[in-house]
């Protein structure tokens, strides 16, 4: 900034480069006189010999005799007021700046921000990432794990792509669903149930666990039409219905025996 030049609120200058235009809310110091001049409303230039302190604005804006030659400093906020008598009112030197080095301040900032001029990149070996352009995340790594589609393996998702992985110790193994448990909890189920078990293995003592006995198995007589509930009473109850018949084997062919009275 040269010598004859005047700019912001408070300027300063020899007082033979003063400006002549009132601009209101402007501050003119000589340097080379200091003298200190207040631009008001009203086309007015006013002369400031010292300043006023030790007042609260409330204060200062209640006196009943002002006086315009000084300049008063609000000891609460801190305002820079004079009063003008021409319109018998105070005005407001000190205002809130609507820029900050040529910058628009659109908020309010915290006390403990820190302002940093670098740029952060993803690293190239992480999964997740922040997108600089769109501030959004993106995740290139694993999103998933899930059972494979083959035995013996896992499928892993990769930045949206599954991929059957191999788990080391179980070959071609596949899944075997076992249950294990007592008789009366077997026949507790119900067939849709005991159809997702590939095997079971009961628990009683006096049980064979590989083979259990007839009248231990629940029998489904949905569509036989037999009373029997478990596979023992089924096979009983068809032979004596089968016996009751009174069929022979004659000649390689099935016949029914008939009695007839002479």
């Amino acid at each position: 900034m040269s010598a004859n030049t005047y700019d912001q609120i408070l300027t300063k200058g020899p007082e033979s480069a003063l400006p002549s235009t009132v601009e209101d809310g402007k501050l003119r110091f000589t340097t080379d006189t200091g003298r200190l001049f207040v631009d008001g409303s009203g086309n007015t230039r006013t002369e400031v010999t010292d300043f006023v302190r030790g007042l609260t604005e409330t204060e200062i804006k209640s006196q009943l005799a002002p006086l315009t030659s000084k300049v008063y400093i609000a000891s609460d906020t801190g305002k820079l007021l004079i009063y003008n008598s021409t319109d018998d009112e105070w005005e407001t030197l000190s205002k809130d700046a609507e820029t900050v080095n040529g910058k628009t301040v659109g908020a309010n900032v915290p006390t403990d921000a820190v302002f940093t001029d670098t740029t952060y990149s993803a690293a190239s070996n992480s999964g997740i990432s922040l997108d600089s352009s769109t501030n959004e995340f993106s995740n290139s790594g694993v999103r998933s794990v899930a059972q494979g589609t083959t035995n013996g393996t896992v499928s892993v998702n990769t930045n949206g792509t599954s991929t059957d992985v191999p788990v080391k110790g179980l070959q071609n193994s596949a899944f075997i669903n076992t249950f294990i448990g007592t008789v009366a909890q077997w026949n507790a189920l119900t067939v849709e149930q005991r159809k997702e078990y590939d095997e079971y293995k009961f628990i009683d003592d006096y049980v064979d666990p590989e083979i259990p006995e007839a009248d231990q198995i629940v029998y489904d007589n949905t569509d036989s039409g037999l009373t029997a509930t478990e596979v023992q009473s089924a096979i009983d109850e068809s032979y004596a219905a089968f016996k009751a018949l009174n069929l022979c084997v004659v000649n390689g062919k099935i016949c029914q025996m008939v009695t007839r009275e002479v």
